[in-house]
């Protein structure tokens, strides 16, 4: 149980940043994604766990994910 806690957190650091280096061009566009994917992910997870009744953490992880690969195939473009 421990590891799988250590993992949601380092994926909560990470996929927001990750997500906003795909997209950003410089040092202010990438701050101001990664509040924005951050904030994104952490309020709509948090209403999904509680709509669906599942773990708050990796819903929130889930949704960031999300966000990650969608902003890699637009990046891609």
């Amino acid at each position: 149980i421990r590891w799988v806690g250590i993992l949601l957190i380092s994926a909560l650091f990470i996929l927001p940043a990750a997500s906003a280096r795909n997209i950003s061009e410089n040092m202010r566009e990438y701050t101001l994604y990664t509040l924005i994917f951050s904030l994104f992910s952490g309020i709509l997870g948090l209403v999904v766990s509680y709509l669906v009744n599942i773990a708050t953490g990796p819903s929130i992880v889930m949704i960031a994910a999300v966000i990650f690969f969608g902003t890699y195939i637009y990046g891609k473009k």
